[in-house]
């Protein structure tokens, strides 16, 4: 109509994998694996432990308390030292398909008739993405192999397991797969109002633009394809339930001034117990949401040179602190910088020109 538009899609689209994902010679890394050999015993029923002790290394140290603490025999015992030094890479796979994706969203473009210079766009979107292409965990690397039937099992995990003359493992290799489904949903809400400010003898004294962009995320969860196991990740710190940003511009002749404001809502490093990171309940899981301000202002000198001068984080706010014990923390930053900014108050100046 006059004053609304409605608007929707239903699609299906599909993602090819990047050369990286294909191709990446792999990374190395000493991040902890869970060996589910530890702590098999000569006696342990079940699939993954005949598998362990199918393996000459470790049945040999089950049977002679070698390497084991004390030389405790009858069991296979790893060491603080050999379950935190085990190395591997991790890299591209030439085997990984296309990630697939179902979306919808549905919409209004509306120019308020009742305030002029009112207009509210407002979408919601539902997007799932099957066979999403992921990192497979060194541990789920070892899950995997040592779930397998004990006719089907091989010790080095198809040439991606190394292990010593003690049966530790040295070096676990992973690399990209379509591990995962996900799932995201939510509310994208864009205001904008624009108004002539004039005195009382209705002399033009500038214009008022300003605009609001905020989102609220409903739903963001990650599926595993083999385990099944769901993580939401609504509210943890790279994917806050809220988030906004308001810009103000007040502009007269050949002045404009720009206030803006950031928010990124309260956050949790995780939000489930079981994730890993620092459980929920600890005093330093939860994160105070945060506010940036910015300015920046700019002078047409004619009609191709604008000059300019701004500062962002005006307030010098600091980013919280995520240390090495956390999910999101970055080694050497000790906090994350895609949501946070660690640089703090800075300055900057400019002439731009049309020519």
């Amino acid at each position: 109509t006059d004053w609304v538009k409605l608007r929707g899609t239903v699609s299906e689209s599909v993602r090819a994998p990047n050369i990286a994902e294909l191709f990446n010679g792999g990374g190395e890394t000493f991040a902890q694996v869970n060996d589910l050999c530890d702590e098999v015993t000569a006696t342990t029923t079940g699939t993954v432990a005949d598998n362990c002790r199918s393996v000459p290394e470790i049945s040999s140290r089950i049977a002679t308390g070698l390497g084991n603490d004390f030389g405790e025999v009858g069991v296979f015992r790893l060491s603080q030292t050999e379950l935190q030094g085990t190395g591997g890479v991790v890299g591209g796979n030439p085997n990984v398909e296309e990630e697939t994706a179902d979306s919808w969203t549905i919409g209004a473009v509306i120019d308020v008739p009742m305030v002029e210079g009112l207009t509210v766009v407002v979408d919601w979107y539902d997007i799932e993405v099957e066979g999403a292409i992921s990192a497979t965990s060194r541990s789920e690397v070892l899950r995997r192999c040592f779930n397998a039937p004990t006719t089907a099992f091989d010790a080095t995990c198809g040439g991606l397991l190394t292990r010593n003359n003690l049966g530790a493992a040295t070096a676990v290799n992973s690399s990209q797969s379509n591990e995962n489904t996900l799932k995201v949903s939510g509310l994208d809400l864009d205001v904008a109002y624009t108004t002539e400010l004039a005195d009382l003898n209705d002399n033009l004294r500038g214009t008022l633009t300003s605009n609001l962009l905020y989102n609220f995320q409903n739903e963001n969860e990650i599926t595993g394809i083999t385990s099944g196991l769901t993580d939401d990740l609504v509210g943890e710190v790279l994917t806050p339930e809220h988030r906004w940003t308001l810009s103000t511009t007040y502009s007269v002749d050949d002045l404009a001034v720009t206030w803006r404001m950031r928010y990124w809502a309260e956050v949790g490093d995780n939000n489930e117990a079981s994730d890993g990171g620092l459980l929920v309940g600890s005093p330093l899981n939860d994160l105070d949401g945060v506010y940036y301000h910015d300015l920046r202002g700019g002078y047409d000198v004619n009609d191709s040179v604008n000059v300019y001068f701004g500062i962002n984080n005006v307030l010098d706010e600091e980013p919280p602190e995520l240390g090495q014990a956390t999910n999101y923390g970055s080694t050497g930053i000790n906090t994350a910088p895609e949501a946070y900014d660690v640089i703090g108050r800075r300055y900057y100046a400019g002439i731009s020109v049309d020519f």
